[in-house]
C-alpha cells in the first residue's frame, strides 16, 4: 500500500506483490515453527520477510508475478523438506522431493540455480556419505528438471510469458548493499553465539536455512554469459534477499518475556535500529 500510495506500482502490481509476499511470508512462518528452528514460536519471521521484502518490488503482470513468487514459494517448499532429515534411517525420498521441487523453482526463475548449491551443502553437512541419498536427489532434480523444460517449452508458445521471463532480472546497485550486509553481519553472529544453547535438531536447522537461503541469494549475483564465462555482478536487491535477511535477523527481534524484568531495552533499540534501516532503504529505492 506504502508502494501504491507513492505511486512506484500501480493496483494491479500492488495486488500481486501482496498477495505473493503474503504466500512466501506464511511460507517461511512454517518452516520457522515446525523445523524447530525455535522452541516457541512467534510472528516475527513473517514480519522480518514482509519488511525487508516490501522495499524492493517493481510493476510487475500477473505472469512475471507468478514466476517471481512461484519461485520463491517453491524455494520455501524444497527448503522445509530438505529439513526434515534429522534422524531418518532413510532420506532418499526426501532427497528426491527436495530436488524435484527446486528444479521447479529454477524453471520458473532461472536466477535461483544457487539453490542446488544449497542443497549440496546441506547434504554434505548433515549426510555426506550415503551415495544412494546423494542419487535420489540428482534423479529428483533431473524430474522436477525435466517437468520445469516441459513446461518452459509451452509457456513460450505465449509471447507475452516469453516476455516476462526477461523481466527477472529486477536488480538495484544505489549503494544500498553495504547497509544490507551489516545488518546480515549482526544477525549471524548473534546467531551463531546463541547456538551452543539450542538442541543439535535446532543448530543444525538454522545453519541449514542460512545455508541454503544466501546461495540461492548470492547465486542471482552470478551470471553465465557466453564467451565470456563466470561474471559477477552486484547483489540483487529483491525478494529472495528479503527471504534470506528475515532468517538472518530474526536474533535481532527481542523476545517479549512474560515478566518486564526479563527484557532488556537495548534489544528494543537494536530492533528499532533494523526497522529504521529498512525504511530509510525503501525511500531511497522508491527515490531511485
Amino acid at each position: 500500500m506504502a508502494h501504491w500510495w507513492a505511486g512506484t506500482l500501480d493496483a494491479l502490481s500492488a495486488t500481486i506483490h501482496g498477495l505473493g509476499l503474503t504466500a512466501v511470508a506464511f511460507f517461511g512462518h512454517r518452516i520457522y515453527i515446525n523445523r524447530h528452528i525455535v522452541d516457541r514460536g512467534d510472528s516475527a519471521l513473517a514480519w522480518l520477510i514482509v519488511l525487508w521484502s516490501s522495499a524492493w518490488l517493481f510493476p510487475t503482470t500477473w505472469e512475471e508475478g507468478l514466476r517471481t513468487w512461484g519461485s520463491l514459494s517453491l524455494v520455501c517448499a524444497s527448503l522445509s523438506t530438505a529439513l526434515t532429515v534429522h534422524r531418518q534411517s532413510s532420506t532418499s525420498g526426501i532427497q528426491f522431493r527436495s530436488g524435484a521441487l527446486a528444479a521447479l523453482a529454477v524453471g520458473l526463475n532461472p536466477s535461483h540455480w544457487g539453490l542446488f548449491l544449497g542443497l549440496v551443502a546441506m547434504q554434505v553437512n548433515l549426510r555426506p556419505g550415503i551415495f544412494r541419498e546423494w542419487a535420489m536427489l540428482g534423479i529428483g532434480a533431473a524430474w522436477g528438471g525435466s517437468i520445469a523444460y516441459g513446461l518452459h517449452l509451452t509457456l513460450l508458445e505465449n509471447p507475452g510469458v516469453a516476455d516476462a521471463a526477461s523481466a527477472l532480472s529486477f536488480q538495484s546497485d544505489n549503494g544500498l548493499h553495504w547497509m544490507v550486509f551489516i545488518w546480515a553481519a549482526a544477525g549471524v553472529l548473534v546467531l551463531l553465539r546463541r547456538q551452543s544453547s539450542l538442541n543439535l535438531r535446532s543448530q543444525n536447522a538454522r545453519l541449514s536455512v542460512l545455508i541454503l537461503t544466501w546461495c540461492t541469494t548470492l547465486g542471482s549475483a552470478l551470471s553465465i554469459a557466453p564467451g565470456h564465462g563466470l561474471a559477477l555482478s552486484a547483489l540483487p536487491l529483491n525478494p529472495t534477499l528479503g527471504l534470506a535477511m528475515g532468517f538472518t535477523c530474526i536474533a535481532l527481534v527481542p523476545a517479549r518475556e512474560r515478566s518486564r524484568r526479563l527484557q532488556r531495552p537495548w534489544h528494543d533499540a537494536i530492533f528499532w535500529a533494523l526497522v529504521g534501516t529498512v525504511l530509510v532503504l525503501f525511500v531511497q529505492e522508491m527515490l531511485s
